[in-house]
């Protein structure tokens, strides 16, 4: 058994020093992502009554309120714990925040138009709208965010 578990210990060191840029994002990426999932719903019904119908500038108002507070998380666990980037940098961040606020942007019109389409609580449609927005994260973040400069 003993050597079993050294065999897998071996491959699985292997395995993270080939990919532990990705390994990195993945676990950091869960995170982030359960903190999105759970921002947007807990503000939501902490600050929306259920007894209230929908309103739109509400939904949009609590959107923009988790999106702050979910950026600004992404960028410090992505800086010092995935890419590894020392000192701050006021153009790292605004090249963060550009793939944030596009995403943003599609996701003020989208939310609206998907809880009219789908007659579907809103708090579940921002869980399917973050999963996907992680997923799409790591290129840009990768390619552009942290882009390692060349000389």
């Amino acid at each position: 058994m003993q050597g079993f578990y050294l065999n897998v210990k071996k491959k699985f060191r292997s395995f993270y020093q080939k990919h532990a840029l990705q390994c990195r994002f993945l676990v950091i990426g869960g995170f982030n992502t359960l903190i999105g999932i759970f921002v947007y719903p807990l503000l939501y019904w902490w600050l929306v009554p259920a007894s209230h119908a929908v309103n739109i500038m509400v939904v949009d108002s609590v959107l923009v309120v988790s999106q702050i507070i979910c950026i600004s998380n992404s960028y410090l666990m992505n800086k010092y714990f995935v890419f590894k980037t020392k000192g701050l940098s006021f153009w790292e961040y605004l090249r963060f925040t550009l793939f944030y606020n596009i995403i943003f942007i599609i996701n003020l019109g989208l939310l609206p138009l998907l809880i009219k389409i789908m007659h579907a609580n809103p708090a579940k449609i921002q869980i399917g709208i973050n999963v996907l927005v992680a997923m799409s994260s790591y290129f840009w973040h990768k390619l552009v965010t942290f882009k390692k400069k060349t000389i």
